[in-house]
């Protein structure tokens, strides 16, 4: 690692401090992606559900690639919350309920059939989950917050050093 790359990372704020308006993205975008029928979708999509673009970046697809921790795409170029992609596809998204292993095999072979609609998803998560979840991004925000602050000391020891190189 060289000296640039050194100083650029100690200077560089993290995602959350990028932009004043990040932690309230992140927070609108976990509750709509933790919380729709449907656990992944394509991003025009997302975009729709959302209601709005962010207010922290350009597009939703740069908030979803700039935290990893919270947001994952599947090979098929569909945002989903790691969380939700973790559980199986056995939420009926007409019934609004867990299917069996009989159940969900036959409602994956009628999606198979030309014309047939996407039903399984993975599940909604509860309103304890989504809480977390929330929780850890405010964590996060709070951590890069702290870890801003602790660097400040390097701007008084960096003052001294040019001032004892300029007296000399």
């Amino acid at each position: 690692m060289n000296l640039r790359s050194l100083i650029n990372n100690f200077f560089h704020s993290g995602p959350y401090l990028d932009n004043q308006n990040r932690l309230p993205d992140i927070l609108a975008a976990i509750q709509v992606l933790g919380t729709y029928e449907f656990a992944s979708r394509d991003i025009e999509k997302w975009v729709t559900r959302l209601g709005r673009e962010p207010k922290s970046a350009e597009t939703w697809s740069d908030v979803f690639e700039q935290h990893p921790e919270f947001f994952t795409t599947d090979n098929n170029d569909k945002i989903a919350l790691v969380w939700r992609r973790s559980f199986t596809r056995d939420y009926d998204t007409e019934t609004k309920a867990t299917v069996d292993t009989e159940e969900r095999e036959k409602l994956e072979a009628e999606e198979k059939e030309p014309g047939g609609c996407p039903r399984l998803s993975r599940k909604p998560l509860n309103q304890n989950q989504i809480e977390h979840l929330c929780n850890l991004a405010i964590n996060l925000h709070e951590r890069e917050i702290h870890h801003q602050q602790e660097k400040r000391w390097w701007i008084a020891a960096l003052v001294a050093v040019i001032v004892a190189g300029m007296s000399i």
